[in-house]
C-alpha cells in the first residue's frame, strides 16, 4: 500500500493507517468483472492501478459507458453504500490488469463519521461524477453547441 501512498496525499495519517489495515488489495486480469448489475454491494472500491469502465446494460446486452475508474479514483456507487447493502445499478470490469484496494461497507461508513478527509474524498468523488454526468447531458441535448 506504502507503494499508492501518493495517490492520497490529502489523506490523514489515521485514516490511510486504516486503509492500510483494514482494506485488501487485490490484483485482477484484464476483462475480469468487479461489480454486476443487481448485485449486492459489500465493499467499496478504489483503483489504485490500472483502468476500470463502468457501464449500465439494457435487457439484451447492449451496453452504455457511463466513465472509467483511474489510479486514485473510488468508485461512486459503492463509496456511498451503508449497512443494507445497496444494490449495484451499474457492471464495473478492469480494462486493463488492476490492483484494487478493497474495503468493507462498514469501515468506510464508520469513516464518513470519524475522517473529515474521507469525507472529502467521497463527496469529492461524487461531484466529479456528477459533473461528467452534467457534461453528457449537454451533449446529448445540443449536439451542435459542443462540437
Amino acid at each position: 500500500m506504502e507503494k499508492y501512498r501518493h495517490l492520497f496525499l490529502e489523506l490523514e495519517e489515521g485514516l490511510l493507517r486504516e486503509l492500510q489495515e483494514k482494506g485488501r488489495v487485490l490484483e485482477v486480469k484484464a476483462g475480469k468483472s468487479l461489480i454486476q448489475s443487481g448485485q449486492n454491494i459489500r465493499q467499496t472500491m478504489i483503483v489504485l492501478d490500472g483502468l476500470v469502465k463502468l457501464y449500465r446494460e439494457n435487457n439484451e446486452g447492449d451496453e452504455f459507458f457511463m466513465y472509467h475508474l483511474h489510479p486514485g479514483d473510488g468508485c461512486a456507487l459503492s463509496l456511498i453504500c451503508d449497512r443494507t447493502f445497496r444494490v449495484s445499478s451499474v457492471t464495473a470490469r478492469a480494462v486493463t490488469d488492476a490492483v484494487l484496494l478493497v474495503v468493507s461497507v462498514d469501515e468506510t461508513e464508520n469513516w464518513m463519521k470519524q475522517y473529515r478527509t474521507w469525507y472529502h474524498f467521497v463527496v469529492g468523488t461524487y461531484r466529479k461524477r456528477y459533473e461528467e454526468l452534467l457534461e453528457t447531458i449537454d451533449h446529448i441535448a445540443s449536439p451542435e453547441k459542443w462540437h
